[in-house]
């Protein structure tokens, strides 16, 4: 409980007068008293000084507006009594590393990658839902969409079938986009290395400069990064996922908050109080995009205004309207990696996920 009225706890140097009462004796529990308040302070609102709240080490990939969700609740962490920040790895491999070896306590990324990782013997699981689509978009150089005679026009089997050949960027292995580029191959029935070649490079900056120099044929990657390609280097968007033009993708957990069960179990508060977070980052981002957008922009102080803006509005569309966990999405992606990968991951599908710190985060009422 927080004490509303001021307390002035003074120093050595400067001692309060002490107050007389009775006959003249000078009172030791006028002091005692005042020492009684000021503890109480610190003990009873620790969290007005920084002391109560609880530390959450969110693991990521590369910086990407895609994760404005992220941003947007580590801002708003403190107001539920945690003390966020970010770790930002190059892929979803070495952020869910980061997760089994508790430097991060939270992992962001798709429940296919948790599958795979509790096939292998991880105690984790899946506690909210962030984003519920694929945001990303598959953009090639405009020389070679107009030599291959790809228009919007076009069946995307057929968009996707002129691909043959070339060389696609992504993020690193492990990465959202670059499972969901090796889905789409194995849907498509292409040869790996052999009808297309990957080429795992980094995020959005990269990824542009390799388009720019031609190193790469084209990518697959969130906004604004198909916005820049198509305004800038004669990028063509072949597919937009985010737009539902994949019907296979429609509507699978993309972005999800991963923990290990005990980290999760030993204190169920704190879990709760991280859904709550995001919880309220995706109401501001739909309700108050301005509040939501100041607390994004320090992380991309040099992209350009309209960049931003693009990249914000894709990354607030797919964003669910629940935090809650439906089997049916976590069996998409156990379709998903069975597909792209050619893993079957044979477990009950709520040993992968749990709602409990979302109906516990319901009850908090912030």
């Amino acid at each position: 409980m927080r004490l509303k009225a001021r307390i002035s706890c003074h120093s050595e140097t400067d001692p309060p007068e002490p107050k007389t009462i009775g006959r003249g004796f000078r009172s030791k529990g006028g002091l005692a008293l005042l020492i009684a308040l000021c503890l109480m302070v610190f003990t009873s609102a620790p969290e007005a000084f920084g002391q109560a709240r609880k530390k959450v080490v969110i693991g990521q990939g590369p910086s990407s507006l895609v994760y404005s969700a992220v941003y947007v609740a580590v801002a708003q962490m403190p107001d539920f009594g945690l003390d966020g920040s970010i770790l930002f790895f190059r892929g979803g491999a070495e952020a869910m590393a980061a997760l089994f070896s508790s430097n991060s306590q939270v992992y962001i990324g798709p429940p296919s990658t948790a599958m795979k990782a509790i096939a292998q013997g991880q105690d984790l699981r899946v506690f909210g839902a962030i984003i519920g689509d694929v945001p990303e978009q598959l953009v090639i150089q405009g020389d070679i969409a107009r030599k291959k005679g790809i228009t919007a026009a076009m069946p995307v089997a057929q968009r996707i079938a002129a691909l043959r050949g070339l060389t696609i960027g992504t993020s690193p292995p492990g990465s959202a986009p670059y499972q969901v580029l090796r889905y789409i191959m194995s849907a498509e029935k292409f040869t790996a290395d052999r009808d297309l070649t990957i080429a795992p490079l980094g995020d959005t900056g990269p990824l542009l400069a390799a388009l720019e120099q031609k190193r790469i044929d084209g990518f697959i990657y969130s906004q604004p990064a198909a916005d820049i390609a198509t305004a800038n280097f004669d990028g063509v968007i072949v597919v937009d996922l985010a737009k539902g033009e994949y019907p296979a993708l429609r509507d699978i957990l993309y972005h999800t908050l991963v923990g290990k069960t005990d980290w999760l179990a030993a204190d169920p508060d704190r879990a709760a109080r991280v859904v709550a977070s995001f919880a309220k980052a995706i109401r501001l981002m739909r309700d108050d995009p301005a509040k939501a957008k100041a607390a994004i922009r320090p992380y991309f102080k040099d992209m350009a205004q309209e960049d931003f803006d693009s990249g914000f509005a894709a990354a607030a569309a797919p964003l669910v309207s629940s935090m809650r966990i439906e089997p049916r999405s976590i069996e998409l992606n156990r379709d998903f990696v069975k597909v792209g990968e050619g893993l079957v991951l044979d477990m009950p599908v709520d040993k992968v996920y749990t709602n409990t710190y979302v109906d516990r985060a319901e009850k908090l009422g912030k």
